[in-house]
């Protein structure tokens, strides 16, 4: 997890350079990286501590 969680990051730090700023919300899917349980229709899921 922690390789693909530091690439998710640096893409992200790559991309917020790019537009020279950040946006205050950022949507994803269910990426596992993001996500400790996933989001289903009646449950909004639990985000992963490291990436909060």
């Amino acid at each position: 997890m922690r390789k693909s969680s530091d690439a998710l990051f640096n893409l992200l730090t790559q991309s917020f350079e790019l537009i020279e700023g950040v946006h205050n919300e950022l949507v994803t899917d269910n990426l596992k990286t993001v996500m400790y349980k996933p989001r289903k229709e009646r449950t909004n899921g639990r985000i992963n501590r490291r990436f909060k």
